[in-house]
């Protein structure tokens, strides 16, 4: 059936790929595929018997990132060689693989050199695993999410296979995972657990799933096994402790976050002037907390996107929706401020030397990231149908573009240098950009994703306004019949809009 038509499946019933072998590794990407389209927010299962890995750390760091490591389980029995196959560099290995399908004389030789190759290259191999691993043996069988320890184990479970019988255990145990299962369903885990001795239920939970593995008699492996089983824990526990402290300080940050909502929302408009330019002059009092409470949120959020950027957090932190909508509330708060102060400390040039803020140089990392965090959200519910789009019945208390201010500046640069030039040689550039400034505040108008205090007659997007209708009536005959903010405009104020000028 083509993947399209699975959109037509009822939502309560479930959808699940399923493969042995090379037909694991094509369900893998068949699932994949169907997750990427988010088709009707159906999310499918894929299950895989004896499948070579897929994909490489970008997949795999893409596959944490939309948090979709638990659509995935891989059925792995203790000795089969196809899910090790791609540890090494095919050549290394071909040769080796051909004489053993071909009944080689000498198939033991050609098996251990075999697990040679897997052992000295698998740390280094591309191909990394993720998902699940359920590992199975003949005593029973162990899950195992983290990737890295998963990729340990595969090259662990190997080596433990017995000298005498290395070369019947590589390929048969490929095409026996039903008889495999069967006896794993039946005979339940081994509680064996002579191997290790501990005395916490931690390591005790652990040493059961290495009994279960069929690690038995190689104490070294059961040791290596042990510690790459142990870390795995440890760095979730050190993952889970992170998020705890984030989440604490997010919470005392939220309460300098609302004084900061308060200064924009209620300080600056309670004397009906634009919170942007109040700030950007910085003469009073309650200027300077907001500009204490602005740096002081700051490292914070740098900090969170540091982390994530160097895999201090889990894989699907940055597709959380509490972290998505609490960076989200500290752009509008936050930037807008940022731009002001920017564009004081540039008031001193001359408008040519002005830098803009929207260049990568100069608009911080941390706004950057966190707005493709949420545009990355919003393209996932938009793809899975739903409408993420707000019909507003009033203007937005926060401006939605946190960057809005500092494309109100650009404009003001672009006229400024429109109006410096003589009539016959506008540079055409310039013309462009202003226009498409007029579309972009017209669908922020339409949408009403835009603040009332944009409309103040301090405002910077109000002087603005009357500087370019000026010169475009005088310069444009066209402009008064075509200028979609010109209509715009005039329909903010049949709303009567406080404090506009027109």
């Amino acid at each position: 059936m083509p993947i399209k038509n699975l959109s037509k499946q009822n939502k309560e019933q479930p959808i699940v790929f399923v493969g042995h072998s090379i037909g694991g590794a094509i369900a893998t990407l068949a699932t994949i595929c169907f997750l990427d389209k988010r088709l009707k927010n159906i999310y499918p299962l894929c299950i895989t018997f004896g499948s070579p890995l897929v994909g490489n750390a970008a997949l795999r760091e893409s596959i944490g990132y939309h948090d979709w490591f638990g659509r995935f389980c891989h059925v792995v029995s203790k000795h089969d060689v196809v899910p090790r196959m791609l540890l090494a560099p095919f050549e290394s290995v071909a040769a080796h693989l051909n004489s053993i399908l071909g009944n080689a004389s000498d198939p033991q030789e050609d098996c251990r050199k075999l697990l040679d190759n897997f052992k000295r290259h698998g740390e280094s191999s591309p191909y990394k695993p993720f998902g699940a691993y359920m590992f199975c043996s003949t005593y029973g069988a162990a899950c195992i999410e983290d990737s890295q320890a998963a990729l340990e184990i595969l090259i662990l479970t190997l080596q433990s296979i017995e000298e005498n019988d290395i070369s019947g255990a590589l390929i048969s145990e490929h095409t026996s995972y039903g008889d495999l299962l069967e006896h794993v369903i039946e005979s339940g885990y081994s509680t064996r657990t002579s191997n290790i001795s501990s005395a916490s239920s931690f390591e005790m939970g652990i040493a059961l799933q290495l009994e279960a593995m069929g690690f038995q008699t190689q104490i070294s492996l059961v040791q290596t096994a042990f510690d790459a089983l142990k870390k795995a824990a440890d760095l979730k526990h050190k993952h889970d402790m992170e998020i705890k402290n984030l989440t604490s300080k997010l919470s005392e940050n939220q309460s300098r976050m609302a004084m900061l909502e308060w200064y924009i929302k209620i300080a600056c408009k309670g004397i009906s002037r634009c919170s942007y330019n109040v700030f950007r002059d910085l003469g009073g009092k309650v200027d300077f907390k907001a500009n204490e409470i602005r740096v002081y949120l700051h490292p914070f959020w740098d900090k969170i996107t540091n982390m994530v950027k160097n895999h201090q957090l889990p894989s699907d932190f940055r597709s959380r929706d509490k972290w998505i909508y609490a960076g989200k509330a500290y752009r509008k708060l936050a930037e807008p401020l940022d731009i002001a102060d920017h564009y004081r400390q540039q008031s001193y040039l001359s408008i040519q030397n002005r830098e803009s803020y929207l260049s990568i140089q100069k608009r911080p990392l941390r706004y950057r990231v966190l707005e493709k965090w949420l545009d990355d959200k919003m393209q996932t519910l938009l793809d899975s149908g739903l409408n993420v789009k707000k019909d507003r019945t009033m203007f937005a208390s926060l401006i939605e573009d946190s960057c809005f201010w500092a494309r109100v500046e650009e404009a003001d640069k672009d006229l400024t240098n429109l109006q410096q030039e003589q009539e016959q040689t506008v540079n055409a550039h310039i013309k462009k950009s202003l226009k498409d400034f007029e579309v972009y505040v017209s669908k922020m108008i339409e949408e009403k994703s835009i603040s009332e205090e944009v409309f103040f007659e301090d405002s910077g997007f109000m002087i603005w306004w009357e500087k370019y209708k000026e010169f475009q009536l005088q310069y444009s005959e066209e402009w008064e019949s075509s200028s979609p903010l010109l209509k715009s405009m005039g329909e903010v104020k049949k709303l009567g809009v406080q404090k506009t000028g027109f």
